[in-house]
């Protein structure tokens, strides 16, 4: 019965603010109007055309291994699953994180008090300031921000190319609905100092011979099973 008490606690908190009503939970004027201003060592890290932590991504081209063969027999992509720790902050007019894709953002921190501080699927700690003055005339148009160390979901990607170059990672971060890249040479141990492995989870090995200059056999790994761990053994070389 609590627990059916909690959904609809949940479900009224939400309701109540996309459609502007109450639920005893403050309106959404007076919830704009709370918001502390955005500290300045948070302003300082955004990106000014985005208002979205600015992330420094570049695009090496694959490394050459020294001393290795240039014909190896397989090349292969390596797909895995994580939870990662990235801190992350976004600002948009306040009407952006109640409709469309970015509806569940405002609705985090009352999701939390509501369940007793307990934690949700998304991204924890999740906190919200105001950048600038409070838009009487048009709440909707008031800056907010969102800021957050996650975890977020992400993807990992690792090919190794056929003629002799180091692992090539790519990592996808998903963060309050955007995507954020990083791409790196030499393996998991080069990965950005900012973002911290939470768990991982092997997705698939697809493996592929390397054209006219190999014969060899080069199978697959099959897909993990969604109801197996199939863990992938990064917290080693993280």
């Amino acid at each position: 019965m609590r627990r059916n008490s909690s959904v609809v606690a949940l479900t009224c908190a939400a309701f109540s603010l996309l459609l502007f009503a109450n639920c005893r939970k403050p309106g959404i004027e007076d919830f704009a109007a709370k918001l502390a201003e955005l500290p300045k060592d948070l302003d300082a890290t955004l990106d000014p055309k985005t208002l979205a932590t600015k992330v420094s991504t570049s695009y090496p081209q694959p490394e050459r291994a020294p001393g290795t063969a240039l014909a190896p027999c397989c090349g292969s992509k390596d797909t895995k699953s994580l939870k990662v720790k990235f801190p992350y902050t976004k600002c948009g007019p306040l009407r952006d994180f109640i409709i469309a894709k970015f509806g569940e953002l405002v609705l985090v921190e009352f999701e939390q008090r509501a369940a007793g501080g307990g934690q949700g699927a998304g991204p924890r700690n999740v906190r919200a300031f105001r950048r600038g003055e409070l838009n009487r005339t048009s709440v909707l148009d008031t800056i907010v921000c969102f800021t957050s160390e996650g975890p977020w979901n992400a993807t990992l990607v690792e090919d190794r190319h056929c003629i002799g170059y180091t692992p090539q990672d790519t990592l996808i971060i998903n963060a309050f609905g955007d995507v954020i890249s990083f791409v790196w040479n030499g393996g998991p141990a080069n990965h950005p100092a900012a973002v911290q492995l939470v768990s991982c989870r092997s997705v698939g090995v697809v493996r592929f011979p390397c054209g006219g200059i190999s014969d060899c056999s080069c199978p697959s790994d099959p897909p993990c099973p969604a109801d197996q761990p199939c863990d992938c053994g990064l917290l080693g070389q993280w």
